[in-house]
């Protein structure tokens, strides 16, 4: 019974080995048959030899062109479309859910799975080399392109924005840049609006963080990400300040985050009306900026001055309550001493974005109110008393006639000063009117330029210094010379002055009619002249303290920096305005001398044929002037 037992056992064995060996025969009749028609075996089987080998190199024809059974015509009705998913199930199973499976089919429902996957795979599956050889369409240097085929065709994407990306050309520098399966995946690819996309907004840090794990370890600390995990989308993510496709390095003038963008950038949620409004943000954070000397030079292209992330940081950004906030009140000296050495904890007392009038210091408020005032009663009086001088010359004459024997009024000396301080001031206004109104038309020349912002910067701080030569010359002229001695005492305001101010009213108005001889300079001349003297004065220490910002912060309060800056423009907008309509008045359009006052080149404005009278000197109608006062 044991012996019988172990005979049909044995049996057994070899029968099972027998059909084993049977199948194996079968196997290799199959691939014999295919070989029947396409070629000899070694020949089909060379199909899949490659330099680097091939994917499918190891496979037996039947491995993937199964059949159920045979009949006469191989390829009858029974003979099945080859599945890839046989061997690659869970990428065949992630491809049927994805995007582009549903687009696919969606535009041809007779469209296999197995041809949609040689869409990206390649169109030779015999061929198909190993995904690590650079022959591969999916190998990471070249899967982009792959990518690309369908993209640039449909449009559905700016393809070009990813070809000049840092992500895809520092391929070429030999580096492993971010391909498209990188950020997408390979198979499962949804739409971003999707939770279980690799591109949805919550997923962006995970998926960026593979290649930046320092940078993404800040975000995930900061405020941002706070708000975006939660669900707001108007929170931003890396895509949102970096792009998606467009990625470019922060040192590349195009980047979203270069020195000069990144404040724009920044602005894009932080000037949004809807989102200050939903999120609290408050209001004016980005008008005081941009009207800050930091806004105000970023607009021009100055890539040396602090932008929203040099203060707030790019990725770990918090607000001032949080005490590991670099704009926390406790680490403001550690900021901003990054730019301004020196600094303590003592310094930047006092609001550093000052949210609109409401919130700056009384003293600000006050000096701006005050020199508007002044612009207006100044320049509105100006433009008054010109007005009629002009009617009156035009129609009947002049009202007064400049005193004899006095020539020239200027000096050589006088017209060199003259020379060199009107052309600073004049680079010194349009320098200053160009920072402060970048987007205007005057500022063209300097946004034109590459290094625009450096070229003022110079402009300015050179004429500046050139005007303060010019005026400390002017004191020691006064002071030592003769000429200039004389100069100066005729310059001396006078009673007279103030009764030739109202004799020319009365005469311009028809209330008097008698011909007023005046001295070298009249009142007009000796206004502007002291106009000139004390727009210098506050110019200078305004300015000084402005440059020397560094020494400023650290020895005085931060309104103070902010009073200085007002008092710097007004006083730069009065000035330029008094001699655009005062003096522009009276050197271009005086009926007297038009179409130009010649003292300036010549030294005297008369002309060569009219002869002087015999008159007092200088000195002796200074004393009667004297005597009339």
């Amino acid at each position: 019974m044991n012996i019988i037992s172990c005979f049909k056992k044995s049996h057994r064995i070899v029968f099972l080995w027998l059909f084993l060996c049977f199948l194996g025969l079968a196997i290799n009749l199959q691939a014999k048959d295919c070989a029947e028609c396409h070629g000899d075996l070694a020949e089909v089987k060379k199909m899949t030899i490659l330099p680097g080998g091939a994917a499918h190199g190891d496979l037996d024809c039947v491995d993937c062109h199964t059949q159920e059974e045979y009949e006469e015509d191989p390829h009858g009705k029974v003979s099945t479309p080859v599945s890839c998913g046989e061997c690659h199930e869970d990428e065949s199973d992630a491809f049927a859910e994805s995007n582009h499976y549903k687009v696919m089919v969606s535009s041809s429902s007779n469209m296999h799975l197995t041809s949609l996957c040689l869409t990206c795979h390649g169109s030779d599956p015999h061929k198909m080399p190993y995904l690590e050889e650079e022959a591969s369409a999916t190998h990471p240097h070249r899967v982009s392109e792959t990518c690309m085929i369908c993209h640039e065709k449909h449009k559905d994407i700016d393809v070009s924005m990813f070809k000049n990306s840092i992500h895809h050309k520092s391929r070429f520098d030999k580096k492993r840049g971010a391909n498209c399966v990188d950020c997408h995946g390979a198979h499962g690819i949804q739409h971003s609006s999707f939770q279980n996309s690799k591109t949805n907004h919550t997923q962006v840090p995970s998926l960026c963080k593979g290649c930046h794990e320092e940078e993404t370890e800040e975000y995930l600390k900061s405020s941002h990400w706070m708000m975006a995990k939660k669900g707001f989308v108007e929170s931003p993510v890396c895509t949102n300040c970096h792009s998606n496709h467009g990625v470019h390095g922060s040192k590349e003038e195009i980047s979203r985050t270069s020195a000069t963008n990144a404040s724009s950038t920044c602005i894009e949620c932080h000037g949004s009306e809807s989102i200050i409004r939903k999120f609290r943000l408050g209001d004016n954070k980005v008008e005081s900026f941009n009207a800050s000397y930091h806004g105000l030079s970023n607009k021009l292209g100055d890539k040396k001055v602090a932008h929203c992330a040099s203060c707030h940081e790019s990725h770990k950004v918090l607000p001032s309550s949080d005490l590991q906030s670099s704009v926390h009140p406790q680490q403001l000296a550690v900021t901003c001493g990054k730019c301004h050495e020196g600094l303590d904890d003592s310094a930047l007392t006092g609001k550093i974005h000052s949210v609109g009038e409401e919130d700056e210091h009384v003293v600000v408020g006050l000096a701006r109110y005050i020199y508007i005032i002044l612009i207006i009663l100044t320049i509105g009086g100006m433009l008054f008393h010109n007005f009629l001088d002009l009617l009156y010359k035009s129609t009947k004459g002049h009202p007064y006639q400049r005193e004899r024997k006095i020539k020239p009024r200027f000096s050589r000396g006088i017209r060199v000063q003259h020379f060199f301080l009107s052309g600073s001031f004049i680079a010194l206004a349009w320098s200053g009117f160009v920072l402060a109104y970048p987007d205007s038309i005057i500022s063209k020349p300097i946004i034109w330029l590459e290094s625009g912002a450096e070229v003022r910067y110079w402009i300015h701080r050179t004429a500046a210094g050139i005007f303060c030569l010019v005026s400390l010359y002017h004191l020691v002229y006064l002071a030592v010379t003769k000429d200039g001695r004389r100069m100066f005492w005729a310059f001396i305001p006078r009673i007279c002055d103030l009764s030739d101010a109202f004799f020319a009213l009365a005469t311009y108005l028809g209330l008097s009619k008698r011909t007023r001889v005046h001295p070298q300079f009249n009142y007009v001349e000796k206004a502007e002249y002291w106009a000139l003297v004390w727009g210098s004065i506050i110019m200078t220490v305004s300015g000084a303290v402005l440059l020397f910002n560094t020494f400023s912060m650290a020895v005085l309060p931060i309104w103070v920096l902010d009073l200085m800056t007002v008092v710097h423009f007004w006083e730069a907008v009065l000035a330029t305005l008094a001699i655009l309509v005062w003096h522009g008045y009276w050197v271009f359009f005086d009926p007297e001398h038009y179409p130009m006052n010649m003292t300036w080149l010549i030294g005297d404005p008369r002309p060569e044929n009219d002869e002087s009278s015999e008159g007092d000197t200088l000195e002796e109608h200074g004393s009667k002037e004297d005597a009339e006062g």
